[in-house]
């Protein structure tokens, strides 16, 4: 309890920036320059401020986490992106990222939607799909009817939020996806049903999160169920902005009511998570939730490719302590802590691996 206790007490500006840095988020929060946003917006007069921050990160070695914080009304949106990204644990850092502040902000009654719009193929079947329902409604349509003929997707997002009779007929993006967009889906919802985060599957939600690719996301909240987060899959811009690109780029907006401003974090890291194989990274992504909630500031390479690329970030991160997940404490719940002072190192149920790591 004296650890819950300490993060009642902590403001939200402190808990923001070490809520980001836990799922590895770059600190301090990064600005975006305005020739960038002029290109994005550009290319994409919906993007949001997470498609601003994966065309900033273009062109980085690898994997790059980044996030912003700025002005919206009299509150503020905070975004998240990874681009280069090759492992679906990408979709969930970001949406753990916002989802933890959202909640540290005190919003209630959160819930996640999902769904997909799929690749260029899919994309242009379900288009395909959309002209012939509204040549076989054009008449029913009312207003709608001229728009529906010259730009089939505004006439589609605006027949959805009407109360329109024919709303219930509308197409569904995710009836007509490619195979290897049903399989980016499938594993997508079978990760988040690994590391327990709950999702919903909402057909229509291409109607209200336009201009991304693959998966789509959408955070709401209370009683109304009001969006307070948007984001997904930002394939198209990645590869619009760098053709040698590898890999994928997901974003997350998150908008809050109040004004906030990030404190840095602690000058020393008191944790590098390291994991070793497949099911360790879930298990070591599940950990990170429980290493936030204690307060213990906390560094990770969930993206990196290999065992020795961890290693090396924890030199240069040269953290207090390795906690260390592998095949076995994957099954036997356990993680290695080890002292980078002494070099000593020992196996400690996860419970008590967070009061060793707190001390």
């Amino acid at each position: 309890m004296r650890v819950e206790r300490g993060i009642k007490r902590e403001s939200l500006d402190a808990s923001l920036a070490r809520i980001a840095a836990t799922y590895g988020f770059s600190a301090p929060p990064v600005s975006v320059p305005r020739a960038v946003q002029a290109i994005v917006q550009k290319h994409d007069p919906a993007a949001a401020a997470h498609t601003l921050l994966a065309a900033t990160a273009v062109g980085s070695k690898g994997a790059a986490q980044l996030w912003s914080v700025g002005r919206r009304g009299s509150g503020s949106t905070v975004a998240f992106s990874i681009v280069g990204a090759q492992h679906p644990i990408a979709h969930a850092l970001t949406l753990k990222a916002a989802l933890s502040i959202a909640e540290r902000a005190g919003l209630e009654g959160l819930t996640l939607a999902v769904s997909s719009v799929g690749d260029g193929e899919s994309k242009r079947r379900f288009l395909r799909e959309v002209g012939n329902f509204f040549k076989k409604y054009v008449s029913q349509l009312g207003e709608l009817s001229h728009q529906a003929l010259a730009a089939p997707e505004e006439a589609y997002r605006a027949l959805y939020h009407s109360s329109h009779e024919l709303k219930e007929r509308l197409p569904r993006t995710i009836d007509h996806l490619s195979e290897h967009s049903r399989k980016v889906m499938t594993d997508t919802f079978t990760l988040f049903e690994s590391v327990g985060i709950p999702y919903h599957l909402d057909p229509y939600l291409a109607a209200e999160t336009p201009g991304h690719s693959e998966l789509i996301f959408a955070v709401r909240s209370g009683d109304t169920q009001e969006t307070i987060a948007r984001g997904g899959r930002l394939d198209d811009l990645f590869k619009r902005m760098n053709k040698s690109a590898v890999g994928f780029a997901v974003g997350m907006s998150l908008s809050l009511t109040e004004k906030v401003d990030p404190e840095p974090a602690e000058d020393r890291l008191q944790c590098m998570l390291i994991h070793i194989g497949d099911a360790a990274k879930l298990k070591a992504f599940v950990f990170l939730e429980a290493l936030w909630r204690a307060h213990i500031t906390t560094a990770h390479a969930l993206l990196a490719g290999s065992l020795r690329e961890q290693m090396e970030l924890a030199k240069t991160h040269a953290p207090r302590s390795i906690a260390i997940i592998g095949q076995r404490e994957a099954l036997d719940g356990t993680v290695i802590i080890k002292n980078t002072a002494t070099e000593m190192q020992t196996a400690y149920p996860r419970d008590k691996a967070l009061l060793i790591l707190g001390r």
